[in-house]
């Protein structure tokens, strides 16, 4: 058995649909993002390396699932992948788009933006973040690189969300040190 998703090939289960996986857009700790086509729709999917995530991730991830976005900014998991083929499991999410920015492209400043822009995107991600925390759940790995900015109009995207966690429960991810809450 395989562990990861090959380029040009159809993945899935008549269970979870089938998606053609068109090209990586990167890899993480835990896996790779793909972009693929289900019946003419491109989405993105996540792909988790075999032993990367601990059981618990699965089953947490079915639970965002089945609770759903909590807003159109959240590129939130869609729906669990598997496939006969192919070791562990994944999810797809909707594919960001290109009119949007890294964070981290804005703060080294690779891309002009207005200071309404800016203050518009900082007001829309705590916004978002609010909305996130109002159903119960916190984000457990924000870093530079699962923000995105549209630098017109200050819209965001947060990528990554399947390391979102259920208030009072304990995260297997460590997080980006610059990023995380300090016990005082």
């Amino acid at each position: 058995m395989k562990e990861m998703p090959n380029v040009g090939e159809k993945i899935g289960s008549s269970e979870s649909g089938f998606y053609l996986v068109e090209k990586e857009l990167g890899e993480g700790g835990q896996g790779a993002v793909y972009q693929v086509n289900c019946e003419g729709s491109p989405m993105a999917l996540k792909w988790f390396f075999p032993g990367k995530t601990p059981p618990e991730h699965r089953n947490n991830l079915d639970r965002l699932i089945t609770k759903g976005s909590p807003s159109g900014s959240f590129l939130w998991p869609e729906a669990l992948i598997t496939d006969p083929d192919i070791d562990n499991y994944g999810y797809v999410m909707p594919l960001y788009s290109d009119r949007f920015i890294g964070l981290g492209d804005l703060l080294k400043r690779k891309v002009n933006t207005t200071f309404k822009a800016t203050a518009k995107a900082g007001f829309n991600l705590a916004h978002n973040f609010l909305q996130l925390h109002s159903k119960g759940l916190c984000y457990a790995d924000i870093n530079l690189g699962n923000v995105r900015i549209e630098p017109v109009t200050g819209e965001v995207q947060i990528c990554d969300n399947d390391n979102c966690i259920f208030n009072g429960e304990r995260s297997s991810v460590v997080g980006t040190s610059r990023f995380k809450a300090l016990k005082l």
